[in-house]
């Protein structure tokens, strides 16, 4: 194998690129996959070889055999028999980014990762509504309080487990061996920026040269402005000095005004605009927006979307959104015709020289007002609602006006005592 080598070389018919050259590390629970569609495996205990797990080299002999190695696979699996195109696919079509061991032997299994996503806790300064334990601080504590909101909000999928020092310790040892093979560093939450881990990060990067590596964190803004910017100056200089490729804030925002404030629970908007304003001003910082779709964000998308075309005429700035799966009760399909409005505004805010995304913005439309109303997860949505009012001290109602109609007029009539446990009522308007 040459070394002129430039795209990803394993070509069978369910060779996947992510299976080689991605992993995700979740520190805290220990584990670690190769795709976030993925099962995650137990390397706790070997954390040094987190991407060369057992089950991570039986997946890829499965997949160098041509057959789908299972685990989670099955989600990319079923969209191409279905004639679409799947995450696999195009992964492996639009980003080369090949494990060094196979421009030597082009069917290694034992490779090193060229991106690397990191998860050190999940603590976090926010409660964002449609968050949860696992991600989330925070709302782990709240729920310690008060105990569970409902099924889907309890704290089973966080599993913190001993010896996370340890784990950290090793997770650095690695970084030494094998940091400067990295093109792409990416640390989530929780909230990085707020992480005692981020200081960290700054210092083993301060004290090491990555010309390649590009350094990407997502964060919410929630931070004292002024050390926010003595943090941003400190990664300007790591670039100015070659230190690193460049360094990229993706940031976790969906909408505007109280709606954003109730949204994202403890953001403070005019916080968040004072820290957008230095990273639009900071030249080596590259700038994203993530962009959540829910019942709750979904109205005043386009307010926000108007703000960033004004600070587009300063500095390019990358953009997309997710639709909730889970919780269930966030997902926008649940209001179904009655998101058109919104969608429609937010999409006379794309340009019509930017197509892809804006097709891309009216799949989501399509996939969301051709659904039904749902008033069982309507009625979900309502009683979750409540208890965090309850929990917080909020008022949803004075804020979605729109939102306690529409669940009135479907699920005024809908009791639940448990997810699994539906029973009618009959109810009076509160």
């Amino acid at each position: 194998m040459t070394k002129e080598l430039k795209v990803f070389p394993i070509r069978t018919s369910t060779s996947c690129q992510f299976k080689w050259t991605w992993s995700t590390l979740f520190l805290s629970q220990g584990s670690s996959s190769s795709c976030h569609r993925c099962h995650g495996w137990d390397v706790s205990d070997d954390i040094q070889n987190f991407h060369n797990h057992p089950g991570k080299i039986k997946d890829r002999e499965k997949m160098l055999a041509g057959e789908w190695p299972g685990n989670g696979c099955e989600y990319c699996k079923t969209i191409e028999d279905a004639g679409g195109s799947s995450e696999r696919t195009s992964f492996i079509n639009d980003l080369p980014l090949v494990p060094k061991e196979l421009f030597e032997v082009p069917d290694a299994t034992h490779v090193t990762p060229r991106i690397l996503e990191v998860y050190f806790t999940n603590v976090c300064n926010q409660k964002c509504a449609y968050c949860s334990p696992f991600f989330s601080s925070l709302i782990q504590n709240e729920i310690e309080k008060y105990g569970p909101i409902e099924a889907e909000y309890d704290l089973m999928g966080f599993k913190g487990r001993e010896g996370y020092e340890h784990r950290k310790e090793e997770f650095w040892k690695w970084m030494d061996k094998h940091s400067t093979d990295l093109y792409h560093f990416q640390i989530l939450g929780g909230e990085p920026m707020y992480q005692p881990e981020f200081e960290e990060c700054l210092k083993f990067f301060e004290s090491r040269t990555h010309p390649n590596t590009n350094w990407k964190i997502f964060s919410n803004l929630k931070h004292d402005p002024v050390q926010f910017k003595k943090k941003i100056d400190r990664v300007t200089k790591l670039i100015d000095e070659q230190k690193l490729e460049s360094f990229e804030i993706v940031c976790s925002m969906d909408c505007w005004g109280p709606e954003a404030e109730f949204a994202r629970f403890g953001m403070d908007l005019k916080e968040w605009e004072t820290n957008f304003e230095t990273l639009m001003k900071s030249p080596h910082v590259r700038v994203s927006i993530h962009s959540t779709i829910t019942p709750l964000t979904l109205p005043t998308m386009a307010e926000f979307y108007k703000f960033l075309n004004e600070w587009k005429k300063v500095k390019y700035i990358n953009y997309g959104w997710n639709i909730v799966v889970t919780p269930t009760f966030m997902d926008p399909c649940i209001i179904g015709h009655h998101a058109t409005k919104y969608f429609d505004d937010l999409l006379e805010e794309i340009p019509d020289n930017d197509p892809q995304r804006k097709n891309y913005l009216d799949g989501f439309k399509q996939k969301v007002v051709k659904h039904d109303i749902d008033p069982i997860r309507l009625r979900k949505l309502w009683d979750y609602l409540d208890k965090i009012d309850e929990r917080r001290g909020t008022n949803w109602k004075s804020i979605y006006p729109w939102l306690y109609e529409l669940c009135y007029e479907h699920a005024k009539d809908i009791k639940l005592n448990h997810i699994s446990n539906i029973t009618l009522i009959t109810q009076g308007k509160k």
